[in-house]
């Protein structure tokens, strides 16, 4: 019986020993730049490994994503692929919300004044050319009623006068009406470029990544992280 327990002994060592190795292959969305921590150990980068077979833990992350801690069983000269979508950390979802936020408050602090008052800028412009002509126009035919000897010719150019007097009185008011409104709408754009001008850009705090880089430290490196290698047992 002595010799029968060594001999089990024995054989359950060598088999612990002999238990071989697998491969692991990792299919990971995002692809370029997740890392995983292996066994609460080793923190790595490589899309696969050979790995002692049994049963490992993944704990698995990338930039903006949550972490995500599975176990994964590794069977001797086989290989095992694994594929999945890291989804994205609650305060990334809440940054991204506070982001869209703080555009549509800048777009309506900035961009939509200043293209107002572009609009209204360019209505004055007009409205003061269109003052200019109708003037011009007035004074070329008040100048030709002073040449002018036949009646039927001076009542004719009488009437144009008086069209002439309204379209000048009107593109005068449109000069006034745009006028003022170009004042106003350049005051209001400087209020809300100055207050746009305050507004504090949304800050993501990857709560994520600081959990994950808590996982394994390495002393050696004055507080930075152990480098990518590749585990062979």
């Amino acid at each position: 019986m002595r010799y029968l327990a060594i001999i089990c002994a024995t054989y359950v060592a060598l088999g612990g020993f002999a238990q071989g190795t697998g491969e692991i292959r990792l299919n990971i969305d995002p692809g370029h730049n997740f890392q995983f921590v292996l066994d609460d150990q080793f923190r790595m980068q490589q899309r696969s490994m050979n790995i002692s077979a049994g049963a490992h833990n993944f704990k698995i992350w990338a930039p903006e994503r949550a972490i995500v801690d599975t176990n994964l069983t590794v069977y001797p000269d086989s290989t095992l692929f694994f594929s999945m979508e890291l989804p994205y950390s609650p305060e990334y979802q809440a940054w991204k919300e506070e982001m869209s936020t703080f555009q549509k408050k800048f777009t309506l602090y900035k961009v939509l004044p200043a293209t107002a008052t572009v609009g209204v800028g360019v209505w004055a412009i007009v409205s003061a050319v269109d003052y200019k002509n109708s003037s011009d126009q007035l004074n070329d035919n008040r100048a030709k009623y002073d040449e002018l000897v036949v009646p039927r010719e001076i009542s004719e150019l009488k009437a144009q006068l008086q069209q002439d007097k309204d379209d000048l009185s009107s593109a005068e008011t449109q000069v006034i009406v745009s006028t003022s409104v170009f004042v106003v709408s350049a005051i209001a754009t400087w209020f809300l470029f100055k207050k746009a001008k305050s507004m504090e850009v949304p800050v993501f705090n990857d709560k994520a990544k600081l959990e994950f880089e808590g996982l394994v430290y390495n002393p050696q490196q004055q507080g930075t992280w152990a480098g990518n290698f590749k585990l062979r047992f």
